[in-house]
């Protein structure tokens, strides 16, 4: 559950990282996942972050909040 309570970080298999643009290489070929949806096996993703290109829309009443991204963490 520490994900979605802002702990993820915790976790010793998890390590974080700042960039703008990432190239990943995988070995073995690994099964990847998208929103929850399966994209199927991949040996390199590359990813950007895009400035502005999404809106995210949430509830910020505080009994609904299992991750509230106004607050720091």
């Amino acid at each position: 559950m520490l994900f979605f309570t802002g702990n993820i970080h915790r976790l010793r298999h998890v390590r974080i990282l700042s960039c703008k643009q990432a190239k990943i290489s995988l070995q073995p070929a690994q099964d990847l996942q998208i929103d929850g949806e399966p994209i199927g096996e991949v040996k390199h993703i590359d990813a950007e972050i895009v400035p502005a290109a999404i809106d995210i829309i949430f509830n910020d009443q505080e009994e609904h909040l299992l991750f509230n991204p106004s607050k720091k963490h």
